[in-house]
This record gives C-alpha cells, structure tokens and sequence, in this order.
C-alpha cells in the first residue's frame, strides 16, 4: 500500500506457526486504517517462505540466510517501512481487536511528546506481562544473574527494577520498555537516527532506544 498511515514490523526466527497466527488475526482485524505488514525473518527457511509468501501475497517478506540478532530485524523493516506509525511486534504477539492498535495510534498523535508507547501484554494464561522497567545499575544486573537475587536484598532491588513500589494506574512513563511491542511515530524516530543501535544483537537494544527518545526531548 502506498502511503499507509501505519506499518506493523513483525520480527520472526524459525516460528512459523506463531507468525502464521500473528498475521491471520492482524489480516481479520484491521479494516479501518490503511496499513502495511513487513515481515523481518532470521535464518530464513526457503520452503516455509515460501508458503507464506503464496499465503500473504500483499504482506512484504525480508529473508536473512544468517540469525542477525533482533536489531538488524528491526531495521531492516523500518528501512522499508512507509507510515507515519511504526508498530514493532515480535511474531508472538496476537492482538485481541483493532480498538487496541487505533486507541495506540490516537494517543500518539494527540500527544506531541510521547516517543515510544509500549502497550499492556498478557501471557497466554491472561496474567499480565511485566513490560517496563527502571533503569539497569551493576546490582541490578548481579540481583538478576546471581544468588544476591535469592536473598531480601536483592528482591528489594528487581522489586524497584520492575516498578513494585509504583501505582501502574492510568498512562505511565517507565525508564524503557520491552522491544516485544513498540509503537512509535515515524518522524520523531527519524530524530534519533530512525533506527534500533545494531552493536545489540538482542537484549538491551530496547532500553538504549528509550534512552535516546528521552535524551531527543520526548
């Protein structure tokens, strides 16, 4: 579609039932907005994508011989994304209706400052996922990977990394937010360099480009 007004990333490796899921649900319930659908796919299997090429012809399919980690996935699409919108999923994430994704949008272009939504996950048993976080410091990072996690101590620390001692009521600004489902508005991403910082394979790349929507001033 030329000129769509949003353009849905999907980033994907070796799950293609999932993916399948993921674009049957985005094709059945966005009927109201022009969009487009790219699909970023690590370590391609020719034969599968082929299929789904055959399957979603007017969905845009970038194949990769290699895994290049979740940030050249990304930007991969971005390069070729047209909207003014830019939703960044990962090929898991089913949405329930298309009021979700528009309420997203809506919220976006009312409010001039915001950089980066990330909206409300839920695990496949309904119980929320934890999306936001503060900050990492060094006993963050040592509260997650060793037993100093175990102890009262470190579960005071990951309690205040995940935002417990906070009231999640209402619209909230986190230090980041998971890379799982971003919305983002096209222009204000190109301030920054309109692109995720590939020296992240995976993990982290989310937060620094939180940290740069927040520097830029939104």
């Amino acid at each position: 579609m030329q000129n769509p007004k949003l353009s849905i990333i999907i980033t994907h490796y070796r799950t293609p039932d999932i993916l399948r899921d993921c674009l049957s649900v985005l094709k059945k319930e966005i009927n109201s907005i022009g969009y487009e659908i790219i699909v970023a796919d690590g370590e391609t299997d020719k034969r599968i994508m082929s299929e789904l090429r055959r399957e979603y012809p007017d969905v845009l399919f970038i194949e990769n011989i290699e895994n290049i980690g979740f940030s050249k996935l990304v930007n991969q699409g971005l390069e070729k994304a047209q909207g003014d919108f830019l939703f960044v999923i990962n090929a898991d994430i089913i949405t329930k209706k298309e009021k979700d994704i528009l309420d997203i949008v809506d919220y976006m272009e009312k409010n001039t400052d915001v950089g980066i939504i990330g909206p409300r996950l839920f695990n496949i048993n309904g119980s929320v996922q934890q999306t936001y976080f503060r900050n990492y410091t060094l006993l963050t990072i040592l509260a997650r990977r060793t037993f100093l996690g175990k102890t009262r101590l470190g579960k005071k620390i990951l309690d205040k990394f995940m935002y417990k001692d906070a009231n999640m009521s209402g619209p909230f600004e986190p230090d980041w937010i998971l890379g799982a489902a971003m919305m983002m508005n096209n222009k204000r991403l190109v301030k920054i360099g309109g692109k995720f910082d590939e020296r992240f394979f995976m993990y982290f790349e989310d937060g620094y480009l939180c940290r740069r929507i927040k520097i830029a001033g939104f």
